[in-house]
């Protein structure tokens, strides 16, 4: 989804040619940061400062000790930018995008350190958010899956960083969905698994669930 995100450039870390197709991003945010195109909590992120620190990037991935799921050589590197991380959560079903809201994420370092669900955002940050999930959806032809869609939104803008797209969000986003809408948390990761693996759900704990504009999806 390029027009909701930064500049972006896919790469193999064996790209003989990776310095140059890299380098052009610096000249978007002034740092750029490079993560595996599989990953989860910010294992093996790294930022790059200056330009002449190219040159070190095969040389520092092949040093990272990642999971196996993650480390398949295929990576993406994006222009840096500075702002508040929220992510939006939910799921699709029958090719219908489904947002339950929006989670406040703190982190110290790669790690997070809070969440909090439901957040609020101002209109215009819900309306990219939308826009980029129902184009994402109808780019990639995904019929079902919850997602954990991660945005940084601040002074330049809101743009999508990370489209989390297979599962529910880690650590407590299970129960803090669970506690917002009053539904038990083992129902929540039944339609989680179920959507998954089956692609319906026995029971959807969320259908016509309103409370306090919350669920916005269609």
């Amino acid at each position: 989804v390029p027009e909701h995100a930064p500049p972006t450039v896919a790469f193999a870390a064996t790209d003989p040619g990776l310095a140059a197709a890299v380098a052009p991003l610096f000249d978007a945010g002034g740092r750029v940061i490079l993560k595996p195109r599989r990953g989860a909590g910010g294992a093996g992120v790294l930022v790059l400062h200056r330009e002449d620190e190219l040159a070190t990037i095969a040389a520092r991935i092949g040093g990272l000790r990642l999971p196996r799921s993650f480390d398949d050589g295929t990576w993406v590197a994006q222009a840096f930018v500075p702002g508040e991380l929220v992510s939006v959560e939910g799921y699709v079903t029958h090719g219908s995008v489904r947002t339950l809201g929006f989670t406040d994420r703190r982190k110290v370092g790669a790690t997070e350190s809070g969440a909090g669900f439901p957040a609020r955002v101002s209109p215009d940050v819900a309306a990219i958010a939308r826009e980029s999930l129902d184009l994402l959806v109808a780019r990639s032809g995904l019929s079902r899956a919850w997602f954990h869609v991660e945005l940084i939104t601040g002074p330049s803008g809101t743009f999508l960083i990370d489209a989390n797209v297979g599962r529910i969000g880690g650590g407590p986003m299970g129960d803090l969905v669970s506690i917002a809408f009053d539904v038990d948390p083992v129902d929540v990761y039944r339609h989680v698994l179920e959507i998954s693996l089956f692609g319906e759900a026995s029971v959807d704990p969320f259908a016509g669930v309103v409370r306090d504009g919350l669920l916005w999806g269609r």
